[in-house]
């Protein structure tokens, strides 16, 4: 779903840059999602010119940029396949799949620089047979059924597939809830993971469900919905059990909050109602990182700086519930 157009003449040589300086120092590149747009899906193309100086040997202050800056028309040639829904806006043209198949995107557009020009993107369409959906919840948290908490409200990833390949696109949620409530009006996109995200609200008392799909007959994504009284303790999860190197500028572990119901750590609680205080004890060795590194789940990130006995603990506000992690960091093995 990606092609580039070729450059258009460039100027001759540094000189001639320096002293009449170059129009176009980037090639223009059309931007899909990489892949193929689910049939029944919304997704935004792209088109522009890339940063100025990109795949070039010329120093930055010697480019002049180019944008697209008014676009005339955009054309599909098989409109049983793509069509248009929203026009052209700003950088991006939004089309929605119909059919299965492929089809040429043609754009009319005139340059910073007032001069037109003609650029076109093949964009393949699959119909959906297979879907997923992720929790995010890591290592022991990981195992359905995924336990969520009664009277929340929820957001899981969505995967669309044809087969194998996964595909693009917004707007299409073939899931049927069960015993949940799909909430259509605030699904999104989530950008770090290239997924939709797809909210439910949970029943307000415990029961046990599962949601499958109108469009996979094998898939069935199982939930135990639990009431706060079944809350039992309190877990501290690193995304790997170590030991971990020390590094100076990276050594990045993100460790997640878990509840425990009868036992078992859940990484979807209501932090509102269980609010967890953690402290890492040892900041010498394990500083907290001051990001989240786009993880959605409730936790913290340390940084192993130094070998030792990086010591991270945890506790719930207004009850004994408390947590230890110990984790080891080790001198790097030097190459």
């Amino acid at each position: 779903m990606i092609a580039k157009a070729a450059h258009p003449a460039l100027c001759a040589g540094v000189l001639a840059l320096a002293t009449a300086g170059c129009r176009y120092p980037a090639a223009l590149s059309f931007e899909g999602d990489g892949r193929p747009i689910a049939v029944g899906a919304s997704a935004p193309l792209a088109l522009g010119y890339e940063s100025c100086g990109h795949e070039t040997l010329l120093p930055y202050n010697l480019c002049i940029g180019n944008d697209v800056r008014e676009m005339k028309s955009i054309t599909v040639a098989d409109p049983a396949v793509l069509a248009v829904v929203e026009p052209w806006q700003l950088d991006h043209v939004l089309v929605r799949a119909t059919a299965a198949g492929q089809t040429e995107v043609m754009f009319d557009f005139v340059d910073a620089h007032g001069e037109q020009h003609t650029h076109s993107a093949t964009i393949q369409t699959r119909a959906v047979d297979r879907v997923g959906l992720d929790a995010e919840c890591q290592g022991e948290l990981s195992p359905q059924p995924a336990a969520l908490p009664a009277g929340s409200q929820q957001g899981l990833l969505l995967e669309l597939r044809s087969g194998d390949v996964l595909l693009a696109g917004t707007g299409l949620v073939p899931l049927e809830p069960g015993a949940l409530t799909l909430l259509l009006d605030r699904t999104g996109y989530d950008a770090e993971r290239g997924l939709q995200r797809v909210f439910f609200e949970l029943p307000a008392a415990a029961t046990d469900s599962a949601i499958h799909s109108s469009v996979d007959p094998q898939f069935a994504f199982q939930v135990e919905v639990y009431e706060p009284s079944v809350v039992d303790g309190l877990r501290l999860l690193p995304l790997a059990p170590g030991p971990f190197a020390a590094q100076d500028q990276y050594g990045y572990v993100p460790i997640d909050f878990a509840v425990t119901t009868h036992g078992r750590p859940v990484c979807r609680f209501d932090v509102t109602h269980w609010p967890v205080t953690a402290v890492v004890e040892t900041p010498e060795i394990c500083p907290e990182f001051k990001s989240s590194l786009g993880r959605s789940a409730p936790g913290l990130v340390v940084q192993m700086r130094r070998p030792g006995i990086c010591r991270v603990t945890a506790s719930i506000e207004g009850t004994d519930f408390t947590a230890e992690l110990l984790l080891e960091v080790v001198e790097p093995q030097r190459g």
